[in-house]
Order: structure tokens, then sequence, then C-alpha cells
């Protein structure tokens, strides 16, 4: 079954998980893995040797905090995301942030229809810059987009 794990210093210790590398770089994204466990926070969801989607704090400042979601495309549309959302949600309002923030590009449809569901709402539409493309998911982008894209980078 599916077995929801917080990430704390064991978590990041193990080594028998697959996905487990992505959990650490994020952690060591942070100014040590020291700072991440005391002011980050992280939530998984195991299936077997697998972590099947994860919610990790992407920055703490004071009582406002980013997260980043994924679900492994083998295990998505069975409600984990929104599961491992809600834990981490629970965290922050228990550990009293005033403010968690979700950010995603627009072709996202399955980041945002996973923040809808667990009470997220869209606040703004900005400009991002980037030198790839605009999509994290296959199908993100429609064939015509995709496209435009090729035609945008061969420029």
């Amino acid at each position: 079954g599916y077995v929801p794990e917080r990430v704390d210093a064991a978590f990041l210790a193990r080594t028998d998980l697959r996905h487990h590398d992505e959990i650490a770089e994020r952690a060591a994204e942070w100014p040590s893995v020291d700072d991440f466990l005391a002011r980050g926070f992280g939530f998984c969801i195991v299936h077997g040797d697998t972590i099947a989607s994860r919610c990790i704090a992407d920055c703490v400042v004071d009582r406002r905090c980013e997260v980043g979601v994924g679900t492994e495309p083998a295990h998505r549309r069975r409600g984990l995301g929104s599961a491992v959302v809600a834990a981490a949600v629970e965290h922050c309002v228990q550990s009293g942030f005033t403010h968690v923030g979700w950010h995603c590009l627009r072709s996202n449809r399955g980041s945002i229809a996973v923040a809808e569901r667990t009470g997220f709402r869209h606040v703004a539409d900005y400009a991002a810059y980037s030198a790839v493309l605009p999509a994290e998911n296959p199908g993100d982008l429609t064939e015509a987009e995709c496209i435009d894209w090729a035609l945008h980078y061969e420029r």
C-alpha cells in the first residue's frame, strides 16, 4: 500500500527508495541539510521501494513558505498529490505559518488541479523567463504549442 512519511533525518539517510535522490537534492538546495531539517519540511508517500509523491518546502521566510509538489507518472490520478499536500499544509498550520504559496506553469494542468483540490486559489499570472520549454509533463503543451516553441528556439 501507500505509506505517508515525513522527511526527517532518518528519511534523508535512507538509500533504499527510488527517487530518493530527488528529495535529497531538494534538501541540499538549502544552505545546509541541517538548515532544511530545522526550518524546512517535506512529506512523501512511499509505495514499496518508490517515493510515489512528495511535497517539499522550496523556501521559508519568517512565517511564509513555498512548496513544490510532484507525483510520479505511474502513481498519478489516485489522490496522492492531494494527500501529500494536505499533510504539508497541516504541518504549516500547526507550525504557525501564515502563508503557503504554490507556483506552477500555466500549462501544468495536473498541478493546478491538485492546488485547487487542496484549497489553494489562483492569485496572479506573471511572466517567467526560462531557457527551457515551459512544460513539466508530457501533454502539458498541445502539438501546435510545441511547434510554436520549436520555431521560437530556432530563431
